[in-house]
């Protein structure tokens, strides 16, 4: 019964000594603004506002002050594009055995509360990340590896490119959306589409269609979808290997 306690004692104590660092940046734009971020083993938190402005916090957090205070966080700016990217000592020597569970150098957490004009559009690359994000009305793109999201409220052209990532993305309003995934695991909710066309495959995949009367056509180690609807005007394009996607069509 001791060995509870303990853990729970010594997780709080942990806690209790992590030094955080708050960075706060008002960055004023043009409304229509390119946003684009780099994270690495980061959380990113995007929503949007009626506002004439991008409004950065990021929360930093280590156990050590030093691994904290030389966290970058790197903003080229100008009112029609602004590009963040972070920078922090990752040892040369540093071996990184992550993907069994093992590393040798403890990483800061570093957490993005980011709220862009609705107009905006966004561009992400990120390794190892949480996303949550609200969408803006503009282009999105997203290439990632080894992250997780939700992405809700897309209005516009919509492009991701992942590797062993796991996403719920949903579509309010179609335009031209492709999805390219490896190893990874996608659902796809989209709302109030009639006319539009889908077209992909998958390799060694599972594919699932729901709300539409859609038939796979079945394929070497996978499936392909050509389909049009209507005036076929609305484009949904996917390539999956490895992976599983789901398509949801909702009215």
């Amino acid at each position: 019964m001791r060995t509870p306690i303990l853990l729970a004692f010594f997780l709080m104590s942990a806690s209790a000594n992590a030094v955080e660092r708050v960075v706060q940046e008002t960055i004023p734009v043009n409304p229509d603004v390119r946003f684009s971020i780099e994270s690495s083993r980061g959380e990113l938190e995007i929503t949007t506002g009626s506002v004439d402005a991008i409004e950065i916090t990021v929360y930093i957090e280590h156990d050590e002050q030093k691994v904290v205070d030389e966290v970058a966080i790197n903003i080229d700016r100008e009112l029609s594009d602004v590009a963040v990217r972070v920078g922090y000592d990752d040892p040369a020597d540093n071996v990184d055995f992550d993907f069994i569970g093992l590393r040798d150098y403890d990483y800061p957490e570093i957490r993005f509360v980011i709220v862009l004009p609705d107009a905006a559009s966004l561009k992400i690359e990120a390794h190892r990340s949480q996303l949550d994000i609200a969408a803006p009305a503009g282009r999105i793109d997203i290439d990632t590896s080894r992250s997780t999201g939700r992405i809700t409220g897309v209005r516009n052209d919509f492009e991701i490119v992942t590797t062993r990532g796991n996403y719920d993305i949903e579509i309010q309003e179609l335009h031209d959306v492709d999805v390219e995934g490896q190893r990874s695991n996608i659902r796809l909710d989209i709302f109030a589409m009639t006319d539009f066309t889908l077209s992909g495959e998958t390799s060694r995949g599972n594919l699932r269609i729901t709300g539409q009367d859609i038939v796979a056509q079945d394929r070497e180690r996978g499936e392909r979808v050509d389909y049009v609807s209507g005036t076929g005007s609305g484009f949904v394009s996917f390539d999956v290997e490895r992976g599983d996607l789901q398509l949801n069509f909702r009215n």
